[in-house]
């Protein structure tokens, strides 16, 4: 139970570490908007994909990750045009660069979203599907990495980009780290 307890204290404080305030996408805008979310949950972007709102969407920010954690990778759109059926028709490129300005990952028309938004309209907020899984490797190199979504929106004719970076940090440096006080709560 004591060792339970204090993988359950270390998961709380490593997140606590990680996170960095909130995303905020704002639906009734001009131009399409594109947000990159990323959580360390899956059930937290899970939650909300695939959907639309009305309103202002809130996620929390990951600003620091480890290597072997898993994170989640969601594109949030608002601004998108409808066709003739009132559908939606956005697609979307999936991009991760890393420290040395590389792109190491370029997954074209990796996510979107196609279907009827109902009584929305183009005043919400989309998430488009699928959430992308990313792990880094313990071999990969540490510094700040970029996600990076393009999206086209065909029935409207436009299209967006959305960035987040995201640093990869030694899981000792993070612990030390918290352990000297530096982090604040």
């Amino acid at each position: 139970m004591k060792r339970f307890a204090g993988f359950l204290l270390l998961g709380i404080l490593l997140a606590a570490v990680s996170w960095g305030g909130w995303y905020f996408l704002q639906s009734r805008q001009r131009g399409l908007k594109v947000q990159v979310a990323v959580s360390a949950s899956e059930e937290f972007l899970r939650e909300w994909g695939g959907q639309t709102y009305r309103k202002e969407i809130l996620f929390p920010r990951l600003e620091t990750a480890f290597p072997g954690q898993v994170l989640y990778v969601a594109f949030l759109v608002s601004g998108y045009g409808l066709d003739e059926q009132g559908s939606t028709r956005l697609t979307g490129d999936f991009f991760l660069i890393g420290p040395d300005g590389r792109i190491l990952i370029r997954n074209e028309k990796s996510f979107g979203h196609r279907e009827g938004v109902g009584s929305f309209g183009t005043d919400g907020v989309l998430i488009l599907e699928p959430v992308t899984q990313l792990v880094f490797d313990s071999g990969d190199p540490f510094g700040p990495y970029r996600i990076r979504g393009v999206v086209r929106d065909e029935a409207g004719g436009r299209s967006g980009v959305g960035e987040h970076q995201l640093r990869l940090r030694p899981i000792r440096e993070i612990l030390k780290q918290l352990l000297a006080g530096v982090v604040q709560w």
